[in-house]
């Protein structure tokens, strides 16, 4: 059987809505059910490292 690895990827540019929090706690839940992992993955988004060419 392959491994089970859920996630929950969010940007900091957005606020974080219910259905956000709903979504990462049911998928964390279910993993921590099925003894897989879970992974939050925050991503910055924002353009402070990029420049315009």
């Amino acid at each position: 059987m392959s491994k089970l690895a859920t996630r929950f990827a969010f940007s900091t540019i957005m606020a974080l809505d219910i259905s956000d929090v709903q979504t990462s706690l049911f998928n964390w839940l279910y993993s921590k059910n099925k003894n897989e992992t879970f992974q939050l993955r925050i991503e910055d988004s924002t353009n402070k490292g990029k420049k315009n060419l």
